[in-house]
């Protein structure tokens, strides 16, 4: 049985998020296949302190000039960038790496350019080893030294790339649930203090992490019992009200490692 045609009502078209072409001609340079972007830029790849974060990308430009290019790095709690020259790879790809040294977010981007030195340095090899004259090429030479690296037309990545630095701890482990109120004495109501006198019950099992399930009222609606509240309350709220009942400051967290308690 045929059935009756579907009136779909087309899904709006969303922004590109894609870099933006270059518009000056003069500039060059393409960045592509950037890595460890993840998703067009949608999620922050992840690290732990220490590791190495190593950036690739397809850098090239058009016709036989040579190419540079540098990334840029910084903590999101600082201002200043930090610039690590990128090497070749194969085909052009280009790479280079550094280290994270803090939690929080990094963000990374990409500026290249069309070498002009490097280009000259490498024609004049040819032209030395055919045995031309190379008198016009040195002076060229002399004011490109004097000129300097000259990026007047680099090309700078779209997007900034994202990095999250976490502990150690939150990339693997052994994470054991547990009620508070399960945690009391003789069928009383278990409170955080008494949660404490289980944890090397807990770690001796082998879990790394101790964690409670949603302790507080959610929605605004169809709240049940006498003690339903106008407003939803913060998870912060009732835990700072817990802690406090427990006799505990405020705003601790308990996390052990399996060897210790906290």
């Amino acid at each position: 049985m045929a059935r009756a045609p579907v009136k779909r009502t087309p899904a709006p078209a969303q922004p590109s998020s894609l870099p933006k072409p270059n518009v000056d001609g003069r500039s060059r340079v393409a960045i592509e296949a950037v890595s460890p972007e993840i998703d067009a830029g949608r999620f922050p790849a992840k690290r732990s302190v220490g590791e190495m974060v190593a950036v690739e990308a397809d850098i090239f430009a058009d016709g036989h000039d040579a190419v540079a290019c540098v990334i840029r790095y910084r903590h999101d709690g600082a201002s200043d960038w930090t610039e690590v020259p990128m090497v070749p790879v194969v085909n052009d790809r280009w790479r280079a790496e550094f280290t994270v040294t803090e939690l929080g977010l990094y963000r990374i981007t990409i500026e290249a350019w069309v070498d002009r030195l490097e280009t000259w340095r490498r024609q004049l090899a040819k032209r030395v080893e055919a045995g031309q004259d190379v008198t016009q090429e040195q002076e060229v030479g002399a004011r490109l030294v004097e000129a300097g690296a000259d990026r007047s037309f680099s090309v700078t990545y779209g997007r900034q790339v994202e990095v999250l630095v976490e502990p150690q701890r939150s990339r693997y482990g052994a994470w054991y649930e547990m009620f508070p109120r399960s945690a009391g004495k003789q069928g009383k109501h278990g409170t955080f203090r008494d949660v404490e006198e289980w944890l090397p019950y807990i770690s001796g099992m082998g879990f790394d992490v101790l964690y409670f399930p949603p302790i507080h009222p959610i929605g605004r609606t169809n709240r049940k019992g006498e003690h339903a509240v106008e407003r939803p309350v913060k998870f912060q709220e009732i835990f700072a009200t817990l802690y406090k009942c427990a006799g505990l400051d405020v705003g601790r967290v308990r996390i052990f490692d399996g060897a210790g308690q906290g």
